[in-house]
């Protein structure tokens, strides 16, 4: 089976979002209803019953009824106006985040096993061995074995990292040092761009940065690199917030299509992506085309 296999529009990340237009666009009417009801359906129950799950939800909810001693310093104005819609709005955006990130790092991980075919054997053989421990069944603790898999993913991700630079803003004065050997003062309130794909591919870090080589992050070769210059999903309190739901879904596809097919390169296939260097998000120029065979056995 040949297949294309891409993001339909992935010129969608380069609309600004503050446009309340380009957000009805983006979101159409009755998604944002759908989330709304089922946000408000959920919230009430839990409230009825004085459910107190320990999840995503209940922080939203938290958050609304009343910010905690900790948070005191922020805006109360802020937190008087979050409302429902703006819970839908959270709950929404972590969905989002969680399966578009996923699926693009699903492709994007097919499309290097396929242009390299040691590694997908390899990690064929490691997944193989798991699901006949589990006796077939695609578990969330099974697939956290998977040592090779992750590695694979987070080599993917270095590659192919779904937000190409973070914005942040200063919160303490740091001398950051310049290539002439200087050094140029940020100070508080600062705004600053730090560039993911950049750091992704420099050498210094990460030798032949082109080639995909999952061993980069073997334990051992992580422990030679700084730790924030890999930071596919953002670092510190701000990380993403569907990063684990999204690298679950990424590694369950893998699981699930490389247990029942080989994937291999065809005519169309590219041999290296390029991309728009001003997308927020990573998004190919080419068309990524894969040969999808029926494994017998």
């Amino acid at each position: 089976m040949c297949w294309l296999v891409r993001t339909e529009n992935p010129h969608i990340y380069e609309t600004p979002l503050h446009d309340n237009k380009v957000e009805e666009w983006m979101t159409p009417v009755d998604v944002r209803k759908f989330f709304l009801r089922i946000l408000k359906d959920a919230s009430s129950y839990r409230l009825m019953n004085n459910i107190k799950e320990n999840d995503y939800l209940r922080l939203l909810i938290q958050l609304k009824e009343k910010y905690s001693e900790a948070n005191k310093n922020l805006n109360e104005i802020w937190f008087n106006k979050f409302t429902d819609e703006d819970i839908a709005a959270q709950a929404l955006t972590f969905f989002t985040d969680g399966y578009e990130t996923s699926a693009n790092a699903l492709i994007y991980t097919l499309y290097q096993l396929a242009l390299n075919p040691h590694v997908q054997e390899k990690l064929r053989d490691e997944i193989i061995a798991g699901l006949e421990y589990t006796k077939g069944e695609i578990t969330y603790e099974a697939i956290q074995e998977l040592k090779y898999l992750h590695m694979v993913c987070e080599e993917s991700l270095r590659k192919y990292p779904p937000i190409t630079y973070m914005n942040r803003i200063c919160t303490k004065p740091y001398d950051l040092p310049t290539v002439s050997g200087g050094t140029y003062r940020v100070e508080v309130g600062m705004s600053v761009v730090i560039p993911t794909l950049a750091l992704h591919h420099d050498p210094q870090y990460y030798p032949d940065p082109d080639r995909f080589n999952p061993d980069r992050f073997s334990e051992d070769n992580i422990q030679t690199r700084p730790k924030y210059v890999y930071f596919p999903f953002g670092g510190g309190p701000r990380i993403c917030l569907g990063m684990r739901f999204g690298e679950a879904l990424m590694k369950c596809g893998l699981v699930a299509i490389l247990s029942s097919y080989d994937v291999m390169k065809m005519e169309k296939t590219p041999t290296a992506l390029t991309h728009d260097p001003k997308a927020f998000f990573f998004a190919p120029n080419e068309e990524i085309w894969l040969d999808f065979k029926k494994r017998t056995s």
